[in-house]
């Protein structure tokens, strides 16, 4: 009985116009079995009849509702007073139909039969009051469901493309700072290395692991944050004081403080938020169950996407409070919604309405049959002989009889075949009833001959019993529906929150794997090449330069997101020659497959001529012209050098491009450029890193 327990019930006019068509024949009946004149017809007593009794219910109903929103009473307002205007409305409404069709004399109707019809009357209404208020029910949840679902996953789906916006600016800036200020630098480096001593390479590596390597390792993914947020603030630079409590300190370095992505991301807001160069205080204080966090002086600095998914909010400019460790994230700011997209008239298709089982079917069809059965004597005034009440007794027992055995029966399909069986099943249920009731009643000659009772009394008991059943069952089929399309819209919302998770997942992954591989590989080991190159072991430590310089690097910024170049010059360079592309070459594709064959030429002469390891492949440019220089760590030209065949390529090669190529000794071995005239390369794309290699 939970679909029948009833919360709420508005005054409405629906129940008494649902009901109308059957007052119009149960009028019917009534005038033809209770005639006021003996010649009178009964179709204008019928037409007067049920408009007045119609108009004056709504009458009631519509200054009811004045009165009580122009009054102070909560019971008016409740189920109790709305059952108690119901009733009046149905009694009076009621009382006056029967006075224009009923005779009063002593030939007429009976007072108690009145009194029946007065009293099943209201019962009927009610029972259509309670069914239209589910049905309104029904409605409002799903629309208020629908407009919480689409604005939940509107809302999701908007700050899930933030994140992933803000984390494509995060990757695309850390992708900028790693390609100017340690790939470029680098490969500046290797190009400048063969005519520089030992220790003046030292010391160049070791100015770029100080002013370069090590800052910026500790500013694309600080690994101190994970030991400490004060620890990690207090290492910025010696002008930054930090004000905290001793406990607040001590959670900090326990680890119980803010949870790892809070903390990462509150660190990244402070290290926006202090200026570039002065004093600055930071302040932590435990505020409730949040931590708020102070910066001055402080720049004009703005939460990202990401900080803000992960907990962090502005109280004003300077000032942000974020989680403790364990405690969810709020947001006192509504983040607004586009309401044009997210509201959308919410649609039902019927057959997937109806086709929900009603659990509460037998009670509602045993209701509307006890309510019926004293209706009967109303109509045709029968006495209490065995004909009318096996009539009654039976036009009561058949839908109920009827019921249990559909109940048994397997669900319907949501299907157009499944709406049209649960159509049928409750007109048959209704048909049970009229067909015993007027089958019995023509058995013991309570209905005169002919086919006029027959043909008021089913559709009259049908309508009785269909409307209601109809109505409850598309009144459950919609708070099916809405548990439905709210069990779809949860599932939908998990899809978002795991999209949300992954996305910052894979953006502390991939920055750990860049601290990591910064921090680990590339300035350990270009440390210990400056180690190895003040002990005098240049080959050693060129083999650790070039290998970050060729290798990891490139793989660094193809984890954040650029491909290495593609267009290399030596795909496959001679046996024991390393050659280090450092800029990609901006050109058409007939310029670059010249451009090939002759630095390919250039790199086995290198090897086979001057014995080289190493050749660096790099692009200079001038006002119109561009300089491939390709140069060797080799020894250098031979005294008695002549053309040959890779002289003779180069020349065709220049002239097909109309440029021209040199040669002339480096410091080591060789050093040839190729000049040819630079082209129009806006349409073409050239990598941030302008990194390619190729090993031997």
């Amino acid at each position: 009985m939970n679909a029948l327990r009833l919360n709420r019930l508005g005054l409405s006019v629906w129940p008494f116009v649902i009901v109308t068509p059957g007052d119009v024949l149960g009028a019917a009946l009534i005038r033809r079995n209770n005639p006021i004149a003996s010649n009178a017809p009964a179709i204008p007593d019928v037409a007067a009849a049920i408009p007045a009794g119609l108009i004056s219910a709504i009458l009631i109903i519509l200054a009811s509702r004045w009165l009580i929103a122009h009054s102070r009473s909560t019971w008016w307002r409740g189920v109790p007073g709305a059952l108690v205007i119901y009733v009046g409305a149905a009694a009076l409404s009621g009382s006056l139909m029967a006075a224009l069709l009923v005779d009063r004399g002593p030939t007429g109707q009976p007072i108690v039969l009145t009194l029946i019809y007065l009293a099943t009357r209201s019962i009927n209404v009610l029972i259509v009051a309670v069914v239209v208020q589910q049905v309104r029910d029904g409605v409002d949840t799903t629309k208020v469901v629908d407009g919480i679902i689409q604005d939940q996953l509107l809302l999701a789906r908007q700050t899930n493309g933030m994140i992933e916006a803000a984390e494509r600016d995060l990757r695309a800036e850390s992708l900028r700072m790693l390609s100017t200020r340690v790939a470029r630098p680098l490969a500046d480096i290797v190009r400048e290395a063969p005519p520089m001593t030992n220790a003046e390479l030292a010391d160049r590596l070791d100015d770029f692991i100080e002013v370069q390597l090590r800052p910026l390792a500790h500013v694309l993914h600080p690994v101190s944050v994970r030991l400490g947020l004060v620890s990690a603030i207090r290492s910025l630079r010696p002008s930054v004081a930090v004000d905290v409590t001793a406990t607040v300190e001590r959670m900090d370095q326990d680890g119980v403080l803010l949870d790892e992505e809070v903390r990462l991301q509150l660190y990244r807001w402070i290290r926006s938020s202090l200026l570039e160069a002065g004093a600055s205080r930071v302040a932590l204080a435990i505020r409730g169950r949040q931590l708020q966090v102070s910066v001055h002086p402080v720049t004009m600095s703005t939460l990202d996407a990401v900080q803000t998914a992960a907990g962090v909010r502005e109280l004003r400019p300077g000032v942000v409070l974020v989680p403790l460790r364990g405690q969810a994230a709020t947001d006192d700011n509504a983040r607004s919604v586009d309401t044009n997209s997210a509201t959308q008239r919410t649609r039902y298709r019927m057959r997937d309405l109806i086709t929900v089982p009603l659990p509460t079917r037998f009670a509602l069809v045993t209701v509307l049959s006890v309510s019926a059965a004293p209706f009967q004597f109303v109509i045709y005034r029968w006495p209490l002989s065995l004909g009318v009440v096996l009539a009654v007794l039976g036009s009561a027992a058949a839908p109920i009889g009827v019921t249990a055995l559909l109940d048994r029966l397997r669900p319907p399909s949501q299907s157009w075949r499944g709406a049209c069986r649960v159509l049928g099943e409750w007109l048959l249920i209704a048909a049970s009833s009229a067909i015993v009731l007027a089958g019995i009643a023509t058995a013991f000659a309570i209905f005169p001959p002919g086919l006029t009772e027959w043909l008021v009394t089913i559709p009259r008991l049908t309508y009785r019993y269909a409307v209601p059943g109809l109505l409850m069952t598309v009144s459950y089929g919609l708070v099916v529906e809405s548990q439905r399309r709210l069990d779809r819209a949860n599932e939908a919302l998990m899809i978002e929150e795991r999209r949300r998770l992954e996305i910052l997942g894979k953006a502390r992954q991939l920055d750990r794997d860049v601290a990591e591989a910064l921090h680990r590989n590339v300035q350990a080991r270009l440390a210990a090449a400056v180690v190895l190159l003040r002990l005098d072991q240049r080959q050693d430590a060129w083999t650790l330069v070039m290998e970050m310089s060729s290798v990891e690097i490139p793989w660094l910024l193809e984890r954040m997101g650029e491909a290495p170049a593609s267009r290399v010059l030596v795909p496959d360079p001679p046996m024991g020659l390393t050659v280090i592309q450092v800029d990609e070459l901006p050109v058409d594709d007939i310029t670059f497959d010249l451009l090939t064959r002759a630095v390919a030429e250039i790199a086995v002469n290198a090897r086979r001529h001057g014995r080289a390891t190493s050749l660096v492949v790099s692009l200079h440019t001038t006002v119109g012209r561009w300089q491939v220089m390709c140069e060797d760590d080799g020894v250098g030209i031979p005294v008695d050098v002549a053309p040959g065949l890779g002289s003779r390529l180069l020349d065709d090669t220049m002239s097909v491009l109309g440029g021209s190529w040199t040669m002339e000794s480096s410091r080591p071995g060789c050093r040839i450029t190729l000049d040819i005239p630079a082209q129009d390369s806006s349409h073409l794309h050239v990598t941030a890193s302008g990194l390619a290699s190729s090993d031997a």
